[in-house]
């Protein structure tokens, strides 16, 4: 259900030409659902990344920032997420 809120919200932006700022907690819905992320750590902006575009390296360092020790895979065109040997994936 998010994700299909979410494609709706992208088809509506996309057609009147505009953006939409949302605030998501959960990072496997924001990496699968988002064109830019934005990473907020104590109130301060600690990174921003476009997740089919930049470097894997630099979304997975600021993953580690807020979640710990986490480990970021692309799987049949979905990131997924690796957190103490478990697998994450929406």
């Amino acid at each position: 259900m998010r994700h299909r809120t979410l494609d709706l919200l992208r088809t509506y932006v996309r057609h009147i030409g505009g953006c939409a700022l949302v605030a998501l907690h959960d990072p496997i819905l924001a990496l699968n659902a988002c064109d830019r992320l934005l990473f907020l750590q104590d109130g301060t902006t600690a990174g921003s990344v476009s997740p089919m575009t930049d470097d894997p390296a630099e979304t997975e360092r600021l993953l580690r920032m807020i979640y710990g020790d986490v480990r970021l895979l692309r799987v049949e065109e979905q990131w997924v997420l690796l957190r103490d040997g478990k697998q994450n994936k929406e």
